[in-house]
């Protein structure tokens, strides 16, 4: 099975990251990968998308009033498991980021409202020793009630320099190696990122289950994915 790896958490030099967006692009095109930058910038150019890390549910809300709309995708990093709950119930996000801790009423939710769980490599790769093994296990988790409640999963690097990307088959098979069978990687790491970007290059969010159409420019957009 083809799999074409859409990356949703890449930090370039204008946010996190090491690197300047064109060093990015040069690998990527390379590894035969697309990438979605997490700069907080909307690129005209670019799949481009912003990681927003709220320190409780009032920061929540004022920064998601603030970029919805503006971006192809919306990222929330957040530890506390409160706080992971209230982000699976709010219909304004995307993806939850690689959380440390996920339930059945965390897992529920987010099928509910169409947000993805992160899966992302970065976290794996960089662990070590008995860290690791917690990753390796939290990842088996997710994987378990994704299979239960059916929510979407998205896989991503999580890169902050360009030496953390990777292709399309090195990710598979190291996904194959935790249990993931072929569709489900396909879906991770292509289609629900595809979906997600393409969404919001064709509606604006007004309210829960209100949207409209953008005008054409913007949904022709989507075709370079």
């Amino acid at each position: 099975m083809k799999i074409r790896f859409i990356d949703l958490h890449v930090h370039s030099k204008n946010s996190s990251g090491e690197n300047q967006i064109e060093d990015y692009l040069r690998v990527a095109d390379m590894l035969k990968i697309k990438l979605g930058f997490c700069d907080g910038i909307k690129y005209s150019e670019y799949i481009s998308g912003i990681e927003i890390k709220p320190k409780n549910i009032r920061e929540l809300n004022e920064m998601l009033k603030k970029c919805l709309n503006e971006f192809d995708f919306i990222l929330v990093d957040v530890k506390e498991p409160r706080l992971i709950r209230k982000c699976s119930e709010n219909y304004k996000i995307d993806i939850i980021s690689f959380p440390h801790y996920i339930d059945y009423y965390i897992a529920r939710s987010c099928r509910d409202n169409n947000i993805a769980i992160e899966i992302k490599l970065r976290d794996l790769i960089t662990a070590t020793g008995s860290k690791r093994i917690k990753v390796l296990s939290n990842i088996k988790e997710i994987l378990r009630l994704k299979r239960k409640y059916e929510f979407d999963l998205i896989i991503t690097s999580g890169a902050k320099s360009i030496y953390e990307l990777r292709s399309s088959t090195d990710i598979s098979s190291m996904l194959k190696i935790i249990g993931f069978e072929e569709d489900e990687i396909k879906e991770a790491m292509e289609i629900v990122p595809k979906k997600i970007v393409e969404y919001h290059r064709k509606y604006y969010i007004i309210s829960r289950g209100v949207r409209i159409l953008r005008n054409n420019q913007c949904q022709n957009k989507k075709l370079y994915l």
